[in-house]
């Protein structure tokens, strides 16, 4: 009896009922065209895994990269499909956290147009449309391309077994990129590169200090500081609450406390973010407004007078960038101050490439710090010894190397 009342009840649809749902009924050419549609989609994967397979076993990565990248890797690549007996690495989720990934490669100091040439767009379109099996196969080989260039840009070069290659360009381990290529495929919580990252505990201050500053660039930034005579301790300057804001900016001072009573950070670390506020307005403008007004009040002066207070604060600041710990604001280290927020940014992901270049720490290592005059002796990702050191001049440029002691 079940069977008959299915019949009834299926034969009881009219399609005047069904339009009045909002429906149409399907005519038999329709009917006819979906399930042809889905016959070949089911086709398509179906044919896949042998079209990964023809592409994999007639080198298609080694025409793709041209050299680009170790000849390990690439083998590290192919076992992945192997290991998934070429069945497509990389799903819609998988595709989509690729492409969100890919757009802000700057969290790791990295330019996304200098990594990828590639239209992801276009290659997840082409993986999950219902074409060719030869063309979702090349495809997905092509997203796996794309994440084995991201790797090896976050990495600095991915190198062979785990170890250095001469160009010093080493980072993660032949045995672990078949692991994250497939992991990464399959994602549906986001991807991340950070087991190719170097482990130098710069490197991580450095990631730590870009996105400081990007943070700070989209609140603003600061303002820069006018020229003029230099100011020195007990000076009263109407260029001093712009010194202030401008420290405070950075996390040295505490944008909250008074000029008399700043929290400092003098110790050399990386910068407490929870300093940052945004800035807002012109620091030379209200500054110049301040002591241009028909009567200054007794806190109008104080907040002109230079203290001690921000000289210790400005000596941190110049310890920090490499200029004559005098507490002065002369032209040096008004220079300094002024460099603008992008610039900082430039140059921290530049320092972070120069780190990425050092492949990974060793358990002891002395690191020179040129621009500080200083030497560090790390073990095991602390710092235990450091002392100044004597480096070159402009004319006579102390080199950049690495090597065994």
């Amino acid at each position: 009896m079940k069977p008959l009342l299915a019949s009834v009840i299926l034969a009881s649809v009219s399609p005047a009922a069904i339009a009045q749902h909002g429906l149409q009924a399907e005519t038999p050419d329709q009917t006819s065209e979906m399930t042809s549609n889905e016959m070949a989609g089911d086709a398509v994967q179906a044919e896949l895994p042998g079209a990964i397979e023809k592409a994999v076993t007639n080198d298609w990565f080694e025409t793709e990269f041209d050299q680009e990248i170790h000849s390990s890797v690439i083998k590290a690549a192919r076992r992945a499909y192997t290991q998934t007996m070429f069945e497509p690495i990389w799903t819609e989720d998988g595709a989509r956290d690729l492409q969100d990934t890919a757009s802000d490669l700057f969290v790791y100091g990295l330019v996304p147009n200098t990594i990828l040439e590639a239209d992801l767009q276009k290659l997840v379109d082409e993986r999950f449309s219902a074409g060719t099996p030869e063309a979702s196969a090349e495809a997905d080989l092509a997203l796996s391309a794309a994440w084995l260039r991201i790797a090896s840009a976050v990495s600095g070069g991915l190198g062979d077994e785990g170890e250095a290659e001469t160009s010093k360009r080493s980072a993660a381990t032949y045995a672990l990129i078949p692991e994250k290529l497939i992991e990464a495929g399959q994602s549906s919580s986001g991807i991340s590169f950070e087991p190719f990252e170097t482990d130098y505990p710069q490197y991580d201050r450095l990631k730590s200090a870009l996105n400081h500053y990007r943070d700070l660039r989209d609140k603003g930034g600061w303002s820069t500081i006018s020229d003029g005579d230099t100011i020195e301790p007990g000076d009263s300057d109407p260029r001093v609450p712009a010194v202030r804001k401008r420290l405070a900016a950075e996390g040295y001072i505490d944008r909250g406390q008074t000029s008399d009573s700043v929290a400092q950070n003098t110790s050399g670390d990386a910068i407490d973010t929870d300093l940052f506020t945004e800035t807002s307005g012109s620091n030379a403008e209200n500054a110049a407004t301040a002591t241009s007004a028909p009567s200054a009040t007794s806190d109008d002066i104080k907040e002109n007078v230079f203290t001690e207070e921000l000289v210790s604060a400005l000596k941190s600041f110049q310890r920090r960038h490499g200029i004559k710990e005098d507490g002065l604001v002369g032209p040096n280290t008004l220079e300094a101050l002024n460099e603008s927020v992008e610039s900082k940014i430039a140059r921290v992901a530049d320092s972070m490439e120069r780190w990425r270049q050092q492949g990974s720490a060793e358990d002891r290592y002395v690191w020179v710090n040129i621009p500080s005059y200083s030497a560090q002796g790390w073990k095991n990702g602390d710092l235990e010894i450091q002392s100044k050191a004597i480096v070159g001049t402009a004319e006579h440029e102390t080199p950049t190397f690495n090597d065994q002691i």
